[in-house]
C-alpha cells in the first residue's frame, strides 16, 4: 500500500489522505467542517495529467486578513493609533496578510486522476518528499488500467501537425487557452496567472449534442481579485503605517471604484460561446468564440462531428440555444 497525506490549513484545516492499494485507491478527507472517504477503482481511471496552480485557500485567507485591517482603520484609525501596543498588533496581522496573500500566488505541482467524463476522482500534491511515490502510483495505475493515458502541462501537445488551432483569452482570469484539434482528439492548454493545466478529449467520447450562447464578461475573477488587493494594501499602507502618499491612496481609490462600475457593466456586454456535450449529456467542451472567427470556429465544430461515432449522435438532439 501506498499512503500520501496532504495538508491545506487554509482551507478549513483539510487533511487529504490518498491510499493506494493493489485493486483500488481510497481518498480520505477530513476538515474542521466535514469529513468524507470515497473509494475508487483503477478502471474508473481515464487520464492522468498534472496542473500547476496557486493555492487559492491562503491568497482568500490572506486578502480577508488585508481587507479586515483595511476596514478597520478605516472606522477606527484614532482609537487603534492611541494605542502603541495595539497598532503594532494590527501591523504585524496586515503584513502577516500580505505574505500569505503573495506566497499563495507561487505555483504547486499536483497530479490530477480524471475520469472519462472529465470529472477529477482525487488530486495529489506533489512536492520533493513524495516523488517517488507518485512514480509508483502512475506505474500502478497503468498496469491495473489499460485506458489511462498521460498529458503534461511541460509538453501537452503531440508532435504532429494538427488540422485546427483555436487560441482565445479570458480577460476577466487574465488566462489564454489553446486548442488544437487532431484526426482522434483535441488537446487544449490552458495557462493563466493562476494556474496551468492541460487535458485531452478524445471524439468518441462525444455525443451530438452542442449548445451556442452568449455570456456577459464577469470581471469578478483574478484581475478583480488582484487590483482589490493592491487596493486594499495601499489602504493598509496609508493606514497602518504612513508611509504612503495621500494622492497615491486617492488615486487608487478613484481607480478601484471606476473598476467596479467597469465590473458591473461588462456583466451586459455578451461574448459567444460555444459547448460540446459527451454521449453521457455532460458538457464536455467548453470555449468563447472570437469575434472575426466564427466560421472558423462553425469548420472546427463540424470537424469534430464528422469525427463522432453515429451511435453517439443518435442518443441525443444536435443543437440546443
Amino acid at each position: 500500500m501506498i499512503k500520501i497525506t496532504s495538508f491545506y490549513p487554509f482551507a478549513g484545516w483539510l487533511r487529504v489522505t490518498q491510499e493506494f492499494y493493489e485493486d483500488k485507491f481510497i481518498v480520505k478527507s477530513k476538515s474542521l467542517t466535514f469529513e468524507q472517504e470515497t473509494e475508487f477503482s483503477y478502471d474508473q481511471v481515464a487520464e492522468i495529467s498534472d496542473a500547476y496552480q496557486s493555492t487559492s485557500s491562503q491568497m482568500t485567507f490572506g486578502f480577508w486578513i488585508v481587507l479586515m485591517v483595511s476596514v478597520a482603520f478605516l472606522v477606527a484609525c484614532n482609537p487603534i493609533c492611541a494605542n502603541i501596543a495595539l497598532l503594532r498588533s494590527v501591523q504585524i496581522i496586515y503584513m502577516c496578510g500580505v505574505l500569505l496573500f503573495l506566497t499563495g500566488y507561487i505555483k504547486g505541482w499536483y497530479i490530477l486522476l480524471i475520469d472519462n467524463d472529465g470529472s477529477i476522482l482525487t488530486t495529489i500534491k506533489q512536492t520533493s518528499r513524495n516523488h517517488e511515490s507518485i512514480s509508483q502510483i502512475t506505474e500502478l495505475i497503468k498496469n491495473k488500467s489499460n485506458k489511462v493515458e498521460e498529458i503534461s502541462v511541460t509538453a501537452p501537445f503531440p508532435n504532429e501537425k494538427p488540422v485546427f488551432e483555436y487560441i482565445y483569452y479570458d480577460a476577466s482570469n487574465l488566462t489564454k487557452t489553446t486548442d488544437r484539434f487532431y484526426e482522434k482528439e483535441m488537446v487544449g492548454f490552458e495557462k493563466g496567472i493562476f494556474y496551468e493545466r492541460a487535458y485531452t478529449i478524445k471524439y468518441s467520447e462525444l455525443g451530438g449534442k452542442q449548445i451556442k450562447g452568449a455570456k456577459g464578461i464577469n470581471f469578478f475573477g483574478g484581475f478583480f481579485t488582484i487590483f482589490a488587493f493592491v487596493f486594499f494594501s495601499a489602504a493598509g499602507l496609508y493606514r497602518a503605517f504612513n508611509i504612503l502618499p495621500r494622492f497615491i491612496f486617492d488615486h487608487t481609490y478613484y481607480a478601484f471604484l471606476a473598476l467596479l462600475a467597469l465590473t458591473f457593466l461588462l456583466q451586459f456586454v455578451k461574448r459567444e460561446t460555444i459547448g460540446l456535450y459527451s454521449k453521457n449529456e455532460k458538457l464536455k467542451y467548453w470555449a468563447y468564440v472570437n469575434r472575426g472567427e466564427k466560421e472558423k470556429v462553425n469548420k472546427i465544430v463540424d470537424f469534430i462531428q464528422s469525427r463522432v461515432p453515429a451511435e453517439n449522435k443518435e442518443a441525443s438532439p444536435k443543437e440546443t440555444q
